[in-house]
């Protein structure tokens, strides 16, 4: 066993910052025997950076984290208040700029419901009311997911408390976005970041798309650091309260027995035993690959891992440009620029066929591709320009891009390992060509660091489930409101939490946290259960105890007062006696 205790309460898989918060968050509650086990060298998973030639990169381009303000922090920010961790957070307004040249839209939005509003009525004249009205309403589903996911209470109180929330639940977010009767243009720029995850509105159930808008434009903060870094803050703490935190260790088998989880087993063939795992491991692969005996994995448990669908997996471009952002055409943090919005292309971004396209085309793209707009192969990208938000993670003088399209998840599981680089750089040169024909400039000659990720990097390296970030594609019978509403019915194996709303709904790092807190929640409730358990099967005895007791009691006492009375009365006899014979005398 080495450097493992013979027996842990938790076992945590994967040291991400999910794996960290579900620590913590034990800690916080008086669990302290917990081991986290993270195959990487470094805590972070995906956001687990590396310095090649001198600069920094994540694997996985950063996302924001909604930290809230300081007068109103969000969870995640009382989260980190209530560990003891000090974050350096500045306030960042910027939310992203709509680039859609085929539509007449090119808008910056900003933070805020009533400025984006406004951002939104000045390049659409008329649809203020409409705008701020669907925002206010994605606020008011989000403060009652935030209430009910600590209380959920009964059916009276959920109507009067949450008339909105409930009203809501059942629609999909093009029926509810209907009803403020906006023009299409409006429409357009509200759902750009739904085509790009590859959802219809239609089939995007309104809950998840409140959860997302409410967060993605409330007053916010960004983190002035690495998020590796933060990662890492978290790992010192968790180690600082006593967890055990081990890299280098993959735990391959989640062992169970008669339905309740007892340990794990590392690649290297330790066995670990624990009476709790937490699993950062998409439930995909657990529940089909990992656990042992895989005859433990109720037949419902698959039935429903295989009636989700995978989100799409990114293919990313990450870059290092000598000379400033403004001199290299880059003016903004975060762009989302596409060619088409038409429902048939947001059913799946970058389509099976699509790709098979691009990967059986092996010549790279002329140098002033494309003429107008995205390549057909790229309907929709993002681009995020680290220098914005977080300029002490840019070396002075240089541009931080990434660049990144999505496909699907089986985009690369036909690819022989020969073509594999060529794809990569073919896949980069359009994702490249793409922006700056939106930009304006031509910065390829003064790029002076490239990384290309795809789907089989990501895999690799931090071993998410077939190379997916975004986890399960919402869909209206398993969205949050229903699983909020079923908490507790999906717990297919006694012991085993997922981080994230089951298992990873969502794996970016505004998510991973949230998600690891709920996990621990899960434990910290089993825990309170068993003992209120112990405390009911141990109160009759205690009042039997009790009853023996009195009954031993009043018996004595009766006893007590019996040879008391007796002895009264022997005495008040000899007494009567006594007197008697004076009397005679």
């Amino acid at each position: 066993m080495g450097f493992y205790k013979e027996h842990y309460d938790v076992v945590i898989i994967g040291g991400s910052l999910a794996g960290m918060s579900a620590a913590l968050q034990l800690q916080s509650k008086g669990v302290s025997s917990i081991l986290v086990l993270e195959k990487g060298n470094f805590p972070g998973g995906q956001v687990a950076g590396y310095t090649r030639n001198g600069f920094d990169a994540e694997v996985v381009p950063p996302k924001p984290i909604f930290w809230g303000t300081e007068k109103e922090p969000s969870a995640i920010g009382r989260f980190f208040h209530d560990m003891g961790l000090n974050v350096d957070l500045r306030p960042f307004s910027e939310r992203c700029r709509v680039v859609l040249p085929d539509f007449d839209i090119d808008v910056t939005l900003h933070a805020g419901y009533e400025r984006a509003a406004r951002e939104i009525n000045a390049a659409v004249p008329g649809t203020y009311d409409g705008v701020i009205g669907l925002m206010n309403l994605c606020r008011q589903v989000y403060d009652s997911m935030a209430a009910l996911s600590v209380n959920w209470p009964g059916k009276v109180q959920l109507m009067l408390k949450h008339p909105d929330f409930v009203k809501t639940a059942g629609y999909s977010a093009a029926e509810i976005i209907a009803t403020f009767h906006l023009p299409q243009k409006a429409i357009d720029i509200l759902s750009a970041r739904w085509v790009y995850m590859g959802y219809a509105l239609d089939t995007t159930p309104f809950t998840e798309y409140a959860l997302w808008m409410a967060e993605y434009f409330a007053e916010n903060r960004f983190c002035g650091e690495p998020l590796a870094g933060l990662a890492l803050k978290m790992q010192k703490k968790a180690e600082a309260n006593g967890a055990q935190v081990e890299f280098c260790q993959e735990a391959e088998k989640i062992l169970v027995k008669n339905g309740s989880v007892f340990g794990v087993r590392t690649a290297h063939g330790d066995e670990i035993h624990c009476d709790y795992v937490i699993s950062t491991t998409y439930p995909d692969k657990v529940f089909t690959q990992m656990v042992e005996p895989l005859s433990e994995v109720p037949q419902t448990a698959v039935k429903s891992v295989n009636s989700q669908k995978l989100s799409a997996a990114p293919i990313s471009v990450v870059m290092m440009i000598d000379g400033t952002p403004e001199e290299n055409g880059v003016r903004n943090y975060f762009t989302f620029f596409s060619d088409s919005l038409e429902e048939d292309d947001v059913e799946q971004p970058l389509s099976d066929t699509e790709m098979e396209h691009i990967l059986a085309d092996s010549e790279a793209p002329p140098a002033d591709m494309p003429a107008k707009g995205c390549p057909t192969n790229y309907n929709c990208i993002s681009a995020v320009c680290l220098n914005y938000a977080n300029p002490k993670a840019v070396p002075d003088g240089y541009t931080r891009l990434s660049l990144t399209a999505l496909a699907p998840v089986t985009a690369f599981q036909n690819i022989a390992d020969e073509s594999y680089p060529d794809i990569k750089r073919h896949l980069a040169d359009g994702l490249i060509a793409a922006y700056i024909n939106t930009s304006g400039v031509d910065f390829r000659p003064w790029i002076v660091e490239i990384e290309i990720t795809t789907p089989v990097t990501i895999s690799r390296r931090i071993g998410t489930w077939k190379g997916g970030i975004y986890g399960h594609v919402p869909a209206m019978e398993h969205h949050a409101a229903v699983r909020l509403w079923t908490k507790g019915e999906e717990q297919f194996i006694k012991g085993l939490a997922f981080t994230g709303i089951y298992g990873a709904s969502c794996d970016d790092a505004g998510m991973q946290i949230p998600g690891g807190m709920e996990a621990a929640g899960y434990v910290l409730n089993d825990l309170e259960r068993k003992k209120d358990t112990v405390n009911s099967t141990q109160k009759p005895e205690t009042a039997n105890s009790q009853e023996k007791t009195a009954v031993t009691n009043s018996t004595k006492d009766k006893k007590e007062t019996s040879s008391a009375q007796e002895k009264a009365t022997t005495n008040s006899k000899q007494r009567k006696e006594a007197t008697q014979n004076g009397k005679q005398n």
